[in-house]
């Protein structure tokens, strides 16, 4: 977790207020908790360009090689289908 907030904190680009916003919530100790147990991160966030002001956890995840995915591609992955609900 403290590598991830000095990265963030230390990032010349991100805002302040995206700093503060992305450090108060559970994102960076899922992170960081993927990096320690070699765990993939699920999201629904998309990468942000390299002039983002926003901090994304696709972004993190890239930076400290922690893999990442959407729930769709879990879902393909793991051959859950939906009709099944239904």
């Amino acid at each position: 977790m403290r590598i991830i907030t000095n990265y963030v904190m230390n990032h010349n680009t991100y805002s302040p207020e995206e700093k503060n916003k992305f450090l108060s919530k559970a994102d960076p100790w899922l992170i960081a908790t993927a990096m320690t147990g070699d765990y993939v991160v699920v999201t629904h966030e998309a990468k942000a360009g390299s002039g983002s002001k926003k901090v994304k956890i696709p972004n993190i995840c890239e930076e400290f090689n922690v893999e990442y995915t959407n729930i769709y591609k879990l879902m393909e992955i793991k051959n859950v289908n939906l009709k099944n609900f239904y």
